[in-house]
């Protein structure tokens, strides 16, 4: 028997100091701020009040440079 399944992908790769991120480029180690989950709209409050972004944001032994805030990062 088949089994199909179908497989969500959340828009983050990984979540440090309150802020989510999504690996834009891995060679070069970039990033970019996007929301939590599988769409903009399945979240509302994972931001609130002021947001700092850092120049860069380390995760699992890897450094990344923030480079962008990603479409609809910060909706609702």
């Amino acid at each position: 028997m088949l089994l199909l399944c179908s497989t969500a992908v959340a828009a983050h790769d990984f979540y440090v100091d309150g802020i989510y991120y999504k690996i834009t480029d891995a060679t070069n180690k970039t990033v970019g701020v996007t929301y939590k989950g599988t769409s903009y709209s399945d979240y509302s409050d994972e931001y609130s009040g002021s947001v700092v972004i850092p120049e860069s944001v380390t995760y699992n032994g890897t450094t990344y440079s923030v480079t962008s805030i990603g479409q609809r990062a910060f909706r609702d």
